[in-house]
């Protein structure tokens, strides 16, 4: 009898001893797979610079306090009870319906609750196509719509817009997205905690807004030669330009002033090299290897894990954190902890694919915005310039930055 019962103990210890020496194994594994993807920041900031591209995320969780998934459902068996011909008349200039005044792709009727401007959803999806309203915006890759035709999406799922062109000067901490095709034309430019958004004024002649991009202002045309030698130069053409730049500097944004966005947008307000630095905010316990994969041509491998803002802004100055923080909550990511973000890492450690999500809420909207950044040139040479001061609006906040005009 107690022969086998020492025979069961044994057997009971040495399964815990497997168990216990199996967690440590897991422990360890895990700790190994935080640290490489920390290092991976350091890896990008090695190269000093990058080319690539960005996209935008966003799906629409709440409108106006309403769960966008319920509001859908109702809608569907409204719809149902429809005959046939009338289930394409509702919505109206193509847009579909959410709730009353709220449309997806459209504007907001004049007697809805949101008449007094443009609906989230419309702000937000218009906003996947030109960061600043315009059309209805077509989902890229792993989105639902169809890219290039716009049209009614599925809102209650995640949404990608086609790819923007991105440069970043990690050792400058400069960054630029623009339009890729002829000329490459801009969106944003970050230098530090400045943000240059372009957003030209109606109808300024295309040959205007090309000087007033340029890298350089444009030199005005030379005096004519019977001009005074007294300095007249009133004979010269000089070259009034637009001002179609916004610019603002999150440093000289008064931290106890108060403002909130008019709803939900997938500007990119926190500058891409910020969101290089959130790899190092990794949480150990969270992270997953979801296999290998093939980026732009390059073998890399898949994780998946959460970032914790503050564990990412360690070690930065007083100020600095001052300033980050401020990003984060003018544009409604309350949270401290973003999860389900994502990053593709090749054979050297280095990131080729990041992808962060944020929960933003804005007055009674909420949603998950994000932004996807292929690194397809690491090393590449960037030429980030100061845009011309003479076509720039200085804004004193960010919701100005995100709705106004030049």
């Amino acid at each position: 009898m107690g022969r086998g019962w020492g025979i069961r103990l044994l057997g009971v210890v040495t399964a815990l001893a497997v168990v216990v020496l199996n967690s440590g194994c897991w422990v360890q594994q895990k700790s190994d797979q935080a640290k490489t993807i920390i290092r991976s920041a350091s890896r990008a900031s090695e190269a000093g610079s990058a080319t690539g591209e960005i996209r935008f995320i966003v799906k629409i969780v709440k409108v106006q306090g309403q769960d966008i998934k319920r509001v859908a459902k109702q809608r569907e068996a409204q719809l149902a009870g429809l005959p046939e011909g009338e289930k394409g008349g509702r919505g109206g200039s193509g847009a579909s319906s959410v709730s009353d005044g709220t449309r997806v792709g459209g504007s907001t009727g004049s007697g809805g609750p949101a008449a007094e401007g443009a609906s989230p959803i419309a702000d937000a999806t218009a906003a996947l196509g030109g960061l600043a309203g315009g059309g209805p915006a077509p989902a890229g890759p792993g989105g639902q719509g169809v890219p290039g035709r716009p049209g009614p999406i599925d809102i209650t799922k995640e949404q990608v817009s086609p790819p923007l062109g991105l440069s970043l000067d990690l050792a400058g901490n400069r960054a630029a997205i623009v339009v890729p095709g002829n000329g490459d034309f801009p969106v944003v430019r970050y230098f530090g905690w400045t943000l240059y958004r372009f957003a030209p004024p109606a109808n300024v002649p295309a040959n205007l807004i090309a000087q007033a991009t340029a890298q350089k202002p444009p030199t005005p045309a030379p005096a004519p030669a019977n001009a005074s030698a007294t300095g007249d130069d009133s004979g010269a053409d000089e070259v009034d330009l637009p001002r179609v730049w916004l610019k603002l500097d999150f440093a000289k944004v008064p931290s106890e002033s108060k403002a909130e966005l008019p709803g939900i947008t997938v500007f990119p307000s926190v500058p891409p090299t910020f969101l290089v630095r959130l790899l190092t905010g990794c949480l150990t316990g969270s992270v997953k290897v979801d296999g290998i994969d093939d980026i732009g041509g390059i073998r890399t491998t898949h994780y998946r894990f959460n970032i914790d803002r503050s564990k990412a802004m360690l070690g930065m100055p007083d100020k600095e954190r001052r300033v980050a923080e401020l990003i984060f909550d003018r544009s409604g990511y309350k949270a401290n902890v973003y999860r389900h973000a994502e990053v593709w890492l090749d054979d050297q450690g280095r990131p080729r694919r990041l992808v962060v999500r944020f929960g933003q809420s804005v007055r009674s909207d909420s949603a998950v915005v994000g932004f996807i950044l292929d690194f397809k040139q690491l090393g590449a040479p960037v030429a980030i310039d100061t845009p011309i001061a003479d076509a720039t609006s200085t804004v004193a906040d960010y919701p100005q930055l995100v709705s106004s005009r030049a």
